[in-house]
């Protein structure tokens, strides 16, 4: 006896014939829910429908296309949004080399979807790069400049990397030379893994120069990061390395950044370890004296923290007492749920909004701008 489901045969053993009128229905179905299945079940199933049943489902496959039409439609509308925004906001930034690391923040975005804009904002990332005249932040500015045509334009890549290697070269501080030759390194570490653990260990060279001191702290504090963001098959000496520079790091919140930097990069292939030393490092930063240390620490830890826990992340923003500090944490939280929770992330993003329009005409509302301005960019 046949079992039957729904009016269909499922065990029916005969292969069903299916009729002109119905196989020719298939054709309207192109991305219909049976397309996945063998030919016999779709006609099978088709053979079952009648006439008003086979209406239904045709008018239900063209709503679910035009819905998904609209939505496509509807993300392109929101990302040129994003962009229009993200622009806004850079222009307005005083600081030339904040602006040329956004506009390389949005021409990197934009390269696949749009590469003659991300062009023009390249040149626009160029064009202020030029203007800078620290050497040191000039020479980040060419770094940045490097990584955005890295993919696009390689000739034109290593002719800006030339410029930043050229400007290093003749830095006469050498802690920010010592700076300086990291950004180098984490330039070139995807493309030229040797060349960059040359300059890595340029700058280790001058690094040792100045035992036991500030500066060699601060130079140990730059070493450690290229080497806990490096992407290198031996990272997990990388990471061993980085935790090694730490113990000569005499800044608090800079033994915070690396040892969020390291959580950060744990956090995809051990989560639990991630999240220890995270929580470790709150119980760090919850020691520090004063509340503009411990802001500067905590932002520090929700940067990276929303990354992979914007909750937790959110609890920690609620201790953060400064205020450039507080828009710095919430610009990462809103850029962490962009995508998940888009209602949550614009009430982030509006909150910093309100903060940066508290810092006219300052040198902490052109950082500000650079940070929502990135957040816009990084929504797309």
């Amino acid at each position: 006896m046949n079992q039957t489901h729904r009016g269909i045969d499922v065990f029916q053993k005969t292969t069903p014939v299916a009729t002109p009128a119905n196989t020719a229905q298939l054709g309207k179905f192109p991305n219909n829910r049976f397309s996945d299945l063998p030919p016999v079940i779709n006609n099978l199933i088709l053979n079952k429908l009648n006439a008003q049943e086979l209406a239904i489902m045709q008018t239900t496959n063209k709503d679910s296309q035009n819905f998904i039409k609209k939505s496509d439609l509807n993300k392109t509308l929101q990302d040129e949004k994003h962009v229009r925004l993200a622009k806004k906001f850079t222009d307005q930034i005083q600081i030339p080399y904040l602006q040329t690391k956004a506009y390389c923040k949005i021409a990197k975005t934009l390269a696949q979807s749009d590469p003659d804009e991300s062009t023009k904002f390249l040149n626009f990332a160029k064009k202020f790069a030029d203007q800078i005249q620290i050497p040191y932040l000039q020479t980040k500015a060419y770094c940045k400049i490097t990584k955005a045509l890295a993919q696009s334009d390689p000739d034109e890549s290593t002719k800006f990397l030339n410029f930043a290697k050229e400007i290093a070269d003749q830095i006469q501080i050498p802690y920010l030379q010592t700076k300086a030759y990291c950004k180098i390194a984490k330039a070139l570490a995807q493309s030229d893994p040797d060349e960059s653990t040359k300059f890595l260990n340029f700058a280790k060279e001058i690094a040792d120069r100045f035992a036991g001191s500030y500066w060699q702290s601060q130079a140990y504090c730059a070493i450690a990061t290229v080497l806990a963001q490096s992407d290198s098959v031996e990272s997990n000496a990388l990471l061993s390395l980085a935790k090694e520079s730490i113990d000569q790091i005499s800044k608090p919140v800079d033994k915070v950044k690396v040892y969020c930097d390291i959580a950060t990069k744990q956090a995809e292939s051990n989560p639990v370890e991630s999240n220890k030393l995270f929580d470790s490092t709150k119980k760090f930063a919850d020691q520090l004296v004063g509340s503009y240390l411990k802001s500067e620490a905590y932002s520090e830890i929700v940067t990276e923290l929303a990354k992979s826990n914007p909750n937790s992340a959110k609890e920690i923003e609620n201790q953060i007492e400064t205020l450039h500090f507080k828009l710095k944490a919430c610009c990462a939280i809103a850029k962490a749920l962009a995508q998940s929770d888009p209602d949550e992330s614009t009430k982030f993003l509006n909150f910093a909004k309100e903060i940066a329009d508290r810092f006219s005409g300052s040198y902490w509302q052109s950082q500000a701008y650079y940070d929502i301005a990135t957040t816009y960019i990084s929504s797309k």
